[in-house]
C-alpha cells in the first residue's frame, strides 16, 4: 500500500511517499481498527487545532474545556471537529502497546521526510496511539536530532506530556537537564513546571516515579503466579 503520498512545502518539488505502514490498530477489546481510519482523523484535524487543543484537550466533556479550547472547537470545520473527536475515541480505546509501533513508523516517514510542515501532524499520533516505547524512543529524538525547529520541538515535547506516563515524564526530566540548546531545556522546563502544579507534587516526589520498579509493587516484592 501507499500511504500518505503527499507534496511537501514549496522548499522541494518532488512527491514524497512513504513506506509501506505495516501496522493496523489494535483495541483493546482485540478488534483490528484499518490504519486508514486513524490517519483520516488526523488528516480532517490540522496541526494547528490540535496545538491549541493538546495535551489538555477534554473534547468528550465541554465542562472542562478551557474558554479557549471551547472558542477553538467551535471555529472548527464540522470536518475537523469530526477528527478531533474520533482521535479522543482513538486514543481512550487503542491498546497502545500493539498500536505503538504504528504510530512511530508514522512518524519515521515524516522524520525521513526532511519533516514537511504540511504533515505534522504525524508527531500527534505517537501521543494519541503512543506507549512507553514511544515515549523513550520521542525523548532521544528531541535530544539527537539535527536541526529541529522550535514548533517541532515545542510538539513533541506536548506529545511526551500528552502520554502522561512515568517514561514521558523521565524524558521531559532528560531533555530538561540534558537538550541539545537553552531554548529546547527551557520548553522542557516548562512542561516540568506545568506537570508538577497539575499534580501538586514537588520535584522529588516526580524525580521518584519515574525510577523503574522493575515490576516490584510499593513493597518492593513481585507476585508470580504458575
Amino acid at each position: 500500500m501507499r500511504a500518505l503520498a503527499a507534496t511537501p512545502p514549496s522548499a522541494t518539488s518532488r512527491q514524497v511517499e512513504s513506506s509501506s505502514l505495516s501496522f493496523d490498530i489494535t483495541l483493546r477489546d482485540g478488534a483490528m481498527l484499518p490504519r486508514e481510519v486513524a490517519l483520516g482523523a488526523l488528516r480532517a484535524c490540522s496541526h494547528r487545532h490540535l496545538d491549541l487543543l493538546r495535551p489538555t484537550g477534554c473534547i468528550g466533556d465541554p465542562s472542562k474545556l478551557s474558554t479557549r479550547e471551547a472558542a477553538t472547537l467551535e471555529a472548527m470545520s464540522p470536518e475537523a471537529l469530526a477528527g478531533a473527536r474520533a482521535l479522543d475515541a482513538l486514543h481512550e480505546h487503542a491498546d497502545l502497546v500493539k498500536s505503538g509501533p504504528f504510530a512511530w513508523e508514522v512518524f519515521e516517514w515524516w522524520a525521513s521526510n526532511r519533516r514537511p510542515r504540511a504533515h505534522a501532524w504525524c508527531i500527534w499520533l505517537i501521543g494519541y496511539l503512543g506507549g512507553e516505547q514511544q515515549a523513550v524512543q520521542l525523548a532521544d529524538a528531541v535530544r539527537h536530532t539535527r536541526g529541529l525547529s522550535r514548533d517541532e520541538t515545542k510538539r513533541m515535547l506536548n506529545v511526551l506530556e500528552l502520554i502522561g506516563t512515568p517514561y514521558a515524564w523521565h524524558g521531559l526530566l532528560l531533555v530538561a537537564r540534558r537538550g541539545p540548546r537553552a531554548d529546547v531545556r527551557r520548553i522542557a522546563t516548562s512542561h516540568v513546571q506545568g506537570l508538577l502544579r497539575t499534580t501538586g507534587w514537588t520535584q522529588e516526589e516526580l524525580e521518584d516515579r519515574v525510577v523503574p520498579t522493575c515490576g516490584l509493587d510499593a513493597r518492593g516484592a513481585r507476585e508470580f503466579s504458575y
